[in-house]
């Protein structure tokens, strides 16, 4: 499976497409609770908003995204939503998870929970950003650039990086804020 997905098909083609289970979301009737947490946003954050959407005739979905460490070993927050929800739809307890909007969402961060009637969250503006060739993060696309960079691999017997060396990572920075901001919503 590793191989398929990650090495012979790393973009979305006609392979994921087969797989893809959205469409069939429109049919489930049943009680639906959709959990992940913000540190999966490549693998498994995209794919719950999609579910949240694709399940908007269905009155029995919540969600909850958990904050930061929110899914760590053993995962306590998520049996916590989890035994509530079954609790609720399988012995028929009331254990409040249908109390209040149907989302629950921790900011990384932040204190405590909030909550939502819909996803984004009701006054979320979308806003895009480029990522510039300067290194900077903002609304235009800045001058074209580019950055040429001399790698001599590892059998050189060099232990530390150089000045010659690609960046072991990537980032960009934004103009200081003026005021505190919430990221939140589809990324």
């Amino acid at each position: 499976l590793w191989l398929d997905a990650f090495v012979r098909h790393p973009l979305r083609d006609s392979w994921w497409e087969e797989r893809d289970l959205t469409p069939l979301l429109s049919d489930i009737d049943i009680p639906v609770y959709l959990g992940c947490d913000w540190e999966n946003v490549p693998l498994h954050l995209p794919s719950t908003f999609a579910c949240w959407k694709a399940l908007a005739h269905n009155p029995n979905v919540r969600m909850g995204l958990l904050g930061q460490n929110g899914l760590t070993w053993p995962w306590e927050s998520l049996h916590t939503e989890a035994l509530a929800w079954f609790d609720h739809w399988l012995k028929g307890a009331d254990t409040g998870i249908l109390d209040g909007p149907p989302i629950r969402y921790v900011l990384p961060g932040a204190e405590g929970w909030h909550t939502a009637e819909q996803w984004p969250p009701a006054g979320t503006a979308h806003r895009e950003l480029a990522l510039r060739a300067d290194g900077a993060l903002a609304a235009d696309e800045g001058d074209p650039g580019s950055r040429s960079l001399i790698t001599l691999g590892s059998g050189t017997g060099r232990v530390r990086a150089s000045a010659i060396d690609p960046p072991a990572l990537l980032d960009w920075t934004s103009a200081p804020m003026e005021h505190d901001l919430d990221v939140v919503g589809d990324i």
